[in-house]
C-alpha cells in the first residue's frame, strides 16, 4: 500500500526497541523537502520515528472544496497514516500530527474517536 505513496519512511534510530513515538509529518506546497527530510533524520537519531507525506499528489485528487474535500481527504490518509505507523513499528506508542495539513488529520483523529481524551 505503501509503496505507491509519496511517503517518507525513517525508522528509530535503534530498532531493537520500539520508537519513542511516531510523527507523521505533513509536507507543504513545495513537498517532504530537504529541511523535512533533515528534521526526520535528526528526529530519528533520537529514537522518534517519522513518516514523511508529501501531500501535493492527494491534493490534486480532492474535490475543490466543501463538507465533500474533507471527508475525501480523510478517507484516503487514514490508511496511509495507519499503515506507516505500523510499517515503522509504531502501532503501541504516542502518533504526533505535524505539518500544514495537521488540522484536517487532527479533526479526523478528534472526530473518529481514535485518541485517547
Amino acid at each position: 500500500m505503501l509503496r505507491s505513496q509519496p511517503v517518507f519512511l525513517y525508522a528509530a534510530a535503534d530498532t531493537t526497541r520500539a520508537p519513542r513515538a511516531v510523527i507523521f509529518f505533513f509536507g507543504n506546497d513545495i513537498g517532504f523537502w530537504k529541511p523535512h527530510r533533515q528534521l526526520a533524520a535528526s528526529l530519528a537519531r533520537a529514537q522518534i520515528a517519522v513518516a514523511g507525506f508529501d501531500m501535493r499528489p492527494l491534493l490534486r485528487t480532492l474535490p475543490p472544496r466543501g463538507a465533500i474535500r474533507d471527508s475525501t481527504f480523510m478517507a484516503a490518509i487514514e490508511p496511509i497514516i495507519t499503515h506507516s505507523r505500523h510499517e515503522l513499528g509504531g502501532d503501541a506508542v504516542p502518533l504526533i500530527i505535524a505539518g500544514l495539513e495537521a488540522r484536517r488529520a487532527v479533526a479526523w483523529l478528534l472526530d473518529s474517536g481514535r485518541t485517547k481524551r
